[in-house]
């Protein structure tokens, strides 16, 4: 499902979507993952607080990477 990010970053061209799709991917397993552990019934042994801070970390640089690519075009 890569068409919201097409929206939110302005890609116009097939182009533009297919050379990033896989970081669009990543970002919608990563927001999925974050999502399933906000909301699990259990912590995981303590590890759930640093599995969320990292995986937000890395959305915030697949998120920089992409604004990144919208600026050198």
């Amino acid at each position: 499902m890569v068409k919201p990010f097409v929206q939110a970053y302005g890609f116009n061209t097939p182009h533009q979507v297919e050379k990033d799709a896989e970081i669009h991917r990543a970002i919608e397993s990563l927001e999925h993952a974050n999502k399933y552990l906000r909301r699990a019934p259990h912590d995981y042994g303590g590890a759930r607080s640093a599995a969320i801070a990292d995986v937000n970390a890395a959305l915030s640089g697949l998120y920089r990477a992409l604004k990144h690519d919208e600026h050198a075009r």
